[in-house]
C-alpha cells in the first residue's frame, strides 16, 4: 500500500465509512477509492484536492505532508 493510499484508508475508517459510503461522500466510485487504498492506482492531484476539501473537518486529518508531497509531484 502507498502512503497515500493509507492515508486515504486511515481517514475513511475515522470517518466510520464504509468503501461505499466514503465514495459517495467524494463523489467517487468505491472500486476507484478501494483501488488508490491497495496502492493500485495513485488518484491524480485534482481527485486527491476533491478528496481533501470533502474530508475537511474530520477529527482524524490526512497527515498533511504526505498528502503536499504527492500534490507537489503532480503538478
Amino acid at each position: 500500500m502507498q502512503p497515500i493510499g493509507s492515508e486515504i484508508r486511515r481517514v475513511r475508517l475515522a470517518m466510520g465509512l464504509t468503501l461505499v459510503e466514503f465514495g459517495h461522500h467524494v463523489c467517487v466510485p468505491w472500486q476507484t477509492i478501494a483501488a488508490y487504498e491497495s496502492g493500485r492506482t495513485v488518484p491524480p492531484s485534482d481527485r486527491l484536492l476533491q478528496i481533501l476539501h470533502a474530508t475537511r473537518g474530520v477529527s482524524e486529518p490526512f497527515r498533511i505532508g504526505l498528502v503536499a508531497r504527492r500534490v507537489a509531484r503532480a503538478a
